[in-house]
């Protein structure tokens, strides 16, 4: 698994990177608060995560 994984971290920026893990802090403090369904944060997570790395930007 790290040997797929490997390649497709040294895609990621510093910058990108940081915003994700910020992106799923947010996300964990939504599940914890249950403001949301936990459904609704993870989509919402996953569409944070597709804005930080629109598709053609991760095509390499």
């Amino acid at each position: 698994m790290a040997r797929k994984i490997a390649p497709q971290a040294k895609r990621w920026t510093l910058p990108e990177i940081d915003e994700a893990l910020s992106e799923l802090l947010r996300t964990d403090r939504l599940l914890k608060s249950a403001s949301l369904s936990d459904r609704q944060a993870l989509e919402e997570l996953l569409l944070r995560m597709r804005a930080i790395r629109p598709a053609k930007e991760r095509v390499a």
